[in-house]
């Protein structure tokens, strides 16, 4: 393990691969579930579930169907302009 300085800034490297942390927690509940996803929808969606939100679920789910729906809008708009 080592650091490096590059661009002003320290970087922790391992093997040559450079580690970095994801996120910052302030106080962490190890005891807590955890939930693990790549996709940021699908993370608030499982959290959502996790926590019993079903008001927020059903509003999570509008706002995502209207994303997915408006999102070849947004492409096609940039093109025409």
């Amino acid at each position: 393990m080592q650091f490096k300085i590059a661009n002003g800034k320290k970087q922790l490297k391992i093997k040559n691969r450079r580690i970095w942390m994801h996120k910052g927690v302030l106080s962490p509940d190890f005891e807590s579930e955890h939930v693990l996803s790549s996709n940021p929808w699908q993370y608030v969606e499982l959290w959502l579930k996790r926590d019993n939100k079903i008001e927020a679920l059903a509003y999570w789910g509008s706002v995502m169907n209207f994303v997915y729906l408006a999102w070849p809008m947004r492409v096609l708009d940039t093109v025409t302009h």
